[in-house]
């Protein structure tokens, strides 16, 4: 599996974006205080707003699913750093994929998993 040392491929433009924007959009809504409202911002944040706590059912909701967001995203860090060492991935490349995956989750992690797939496969094969 050393033929796959120099593998790095970045999350698509549009995942990268939609996972940005929602830890973002999370963060914000989850951290506020009683005396900040985001929702003057834009309609469209507001209603996004009222879909969270509607989902949640309160600020403390918000803060558990943030918590668990960033606890997932560190675990999928971990993974893609033990599948990149399983797939004799270089230190520098290794610490971008882990970033990435820290960042973006499993936007990253997936592609990662189907290299680690693919490799295995032609394992199998030989």
């Amino acid at each position: 599996m050393s033929n796959c040392r120099d593998f790095f491929q970045l999350v698509h433009p549009a995942v990268a974006l939609l996972i940005a924007a929602g830890m973002l959009l999370l963060t914000l809504f989850a951290l506020e205080d009683e005396h900040t409202d985001t929702a003057h911002m834009l309609r469209a944040v507001g209603q996004l707003k009222a879909l969270a706590y509607f989902l949640f059912r309160s600020r403390v909701g918000l803060r558990l699913v943030l918590l668990a967001a960033h606890a997932a995203h560190a675990y999928e860090a971990w993974l893609a750093v033990r599948i990149c060492s399983e797939l004799g991935v270089r230190g520098g490349l290794k610490a971008c994929w882990a970033m990435q995956t820290l960042l973006f989750g499993i936007g990253s992690l997936g592609m990662l998993r189907e290299k680690q797939n693919f490799m295995l496969s032609l394992k199998k094969g030989e």
